[in-house]
């Protein structure tokens, strides 16, 4: 062989070296046109949380529909069930990230979050769980985040609002669950930098799926109770309603977040209209775009839905590439985000400094009373 063929060789040999060396082809795929944004959505589509989960996927749906026609073709959003059972959600995890080849994964609710949140943080999957309370989701991890008003924020604003009202005599009801029992612990700690932990006169917690009340609807009653602050999952919110209506418990009922659910709603017959109750807020400009495409009102997490869509896209858009560590870069960085959700910032913990709002129960749907 002669000197310059074995050259040639050699260079040939150096640059596939240097071509495939891991950094230098992820900077390749960082910068392909070709690019695609590939979102796998895990929502209870079926069973006793398919309320949200429908209108969160409408909401993602609308998201990706919204999207400049240029980009719209380089998102992909991927849908499965996990009828809101851990077993489920890590079926569905593996699925997207192992068949589908998703880039991000969304979920909703802080059971499925913990679910898979070691398996995104190991694969280096972004996850991003909707409609979560539970910090633990994303503690001490790079790749998680949650997009959900804060226990914290959702805690201030409900006692500041139980104090507007002048409620002498609290009973709290809740349910044995990740996402409850981090918002129930927020608002216990919020009532007692409040100096009202004397106004609590009942306090009791039940198995998740638990939907007989009515031993703790009559000490509720014995103690004159005005206000039940309920912690607690579909099916039971309204089992307690009517179980409180029935018995004649005449106190106002007061919810964290899932009272905004229709068919919860149309369970309880009539027993939750008029009931308040603390969720995160959303724009108007959201509710009435979501309500002209569906003619019907959103519902829990449906505007973070969007945004969740919208902030994957943002972060794609920004260095064209669908790489876990530009994602989470972008996310971490978010500040003063337009979103459905209303403007909010990354808070610095992998969560955002979403807005919370107090809302009612009517017989025309969900009303923003502040």
């Amino acid at each position: 062989m002669s000197t310059i063929t074995c050259r040639a060789v050699i260079l040939f040999f150096v640059l596939l070296a240097v071509l495939f060396r891991p950094d230098i082809a992820k900077v390749a795929a960082q910068t392909n046109e070709d690019a695609e944004l590939r979102i796998g959505a895990i929502l209870p589509l079926s069973g006793a949380g398919a309320t949200f989960g429908q209108r969160v996927k409408r909401a993602m749906e609308l998201a990706h529909k919204d999207l400049a026609p240029e980009i719209r073709g380089k998102v992909r959003v991927i849908f499965e069930d996990d009828a809101w059972a851990a077993k489920g959600t890590v079926s569905a995890f593996q699925k997207l990230v192992n068949v589908d080849q998703a880039h991000a994964i969304t979920v909703l609710g802080s059971g499925s979050g913990m679910a898979v949140a070691p398996l995104a943080e190991q694969k280096g999957i972004i996850l991003m769980a909707i409609g979560a309370s539970n910090i633990n989701v994303v503690k001490g991890r790079k790749y998680c985040f949650l997009n959900w008003v804060t226990p914290e924020a959702e805690a201030e604003k409900l006692v500041q609002e139980i104090a507007r009202r002048k409620y002498q005599k609290l009973a709290l009801v809740g349910a044995e669950q990740e996402g409850m029992i981090s918002i129930y612990n927020a608002v216990l700690e919020e009532i007692k930098k409040a100096g009202m932990q004397d106004k609590i006169h009942l306090d009791e917690r039940f198995m998740a799926n638990e939907t007989d009340y009515r031993t703790f609807i009559v000490k509720a009653r014995s103690r004159m109770v005005d206000g039940a602050v309920l912690f607690l999952l579909p099916g039971s919110i309204a089992s307690f309603a009517k179980q409180a209506r029935q018995s004649g418990f005449g106190a106002d009922l007061i919810g964290i977040e899932l009272f905004e659910d229709d068919n919860e709603v149309r369970a309880a017959e009539g027993a939750l209209n008029g009931q308040w109750y603390v969720t995160a807020a959303s724009a108007p400009a959201f509710e009435k775009r979501y309500f002209a495409e569906y003619q019907e009102n959103s519902a829990f997490a449906a505007a973070n839905g969007y945004d969740a869509v919208s902030l994957l896209v943002e972060a794609f858009k920004k260095n064209n590439s669908a790489e876990a560590d530009q994602i989470a870069r972008f996310l971490s960085s978010v500040k003063n985000f337009p979103g459905a959700a209303g403007t909010y910032s990354a808070s610095g913990d992998n969560r955002f400094t979403l807005p919370a709002g107090v809302r009612m129960v009517t017989e025309d749907g969900f009303k923003d009373v502040r």
